[in-house]
């Protein structure tokens, strides 16, 4: 302390002075490194949420594609094609700006993966609806001409329980059985091609 005494007013002023600009000065090192790491950080979060976020539309977008692909296999609406078809295009569009966002290679390959599954689940769908359609008219046969056919089997079953033939009246009833199985084949046909 005997350095401080020996100074002047002016001295101890500058020395002051001195001080108080070299704390300002550390102290402001100190908070640009702290703010720039605080920016750094905030750019890789930013980078993680519009990530997430795109993903998040890549998912949301292939849900619904699955329930309209759905809808239409109960219902067969030309509706549900047009929106699983949009939304699947919207998947594969998401998915690949998810892609061009991206940072690491892994990420980008799997996007990828993604983007070709949703293409194969998009084409896949495209010969189940050109299969129903080619069904629909062999059903519209099956319909009209399955309830002709059981008229004539039971006019036939008829005749031979007239006739006394009991085994033709027994076997017509069994076959009578398997038309009624086939006529009513309509309603399972959706379930039996899930």
């Amino acid at each position: 302390m005997r350095v401080l005494d020996n100074l002047g007013i002016t001295a101890k002023i500058f020395v002051g002075f001195g001080l108080v600009i070299a704390l300002l000065v550390g102290l402001s090192a100190v908070s640009y490194f702290g703010l720039s790491g605080a920016d750094d950080a905030f750019t890789r979060y930013r980078a993680l949420a519009r990530n997430t976020n795109q993903l998040g539309r890549v998912q949301a977008n292939l849900l619904e594609t699955r329930l309209n692909v759905r809808i239409f296999l109960q219902t067969e609406s030309t509706d549900a094609v047009a929106k699983a078809q949009e939304r699947s295009k919207a998947t594969i569009a998401f998915a690949k700006d998810a892609e061009d966002m991206s940072t690491s290679r892994e990420e980008r390959e799997k996007l990828q993966a993604i983007t070709r599954q949703v293409e194969e689940y998009d084409a896949a769908f495209a010969k189940v609806v050109a299969i129903q359609h080619d069904i629909d008219p062999l059903i519209a046969t099956m319909n009209q001409a399955g309830p002709e056919a059981e008229r004539h089997l039971e006019d036939a079953i008829e005749a031979a329980n007239r006739a006394g033939d009991n085994a033709a009246v027994y076997e017509g009833g069994a076959g009578e059985s398997s038309a009624a199985k086939r006529a009513h084949r309509r309603q399972h046909v959706p379930e039996v091609s899930r």
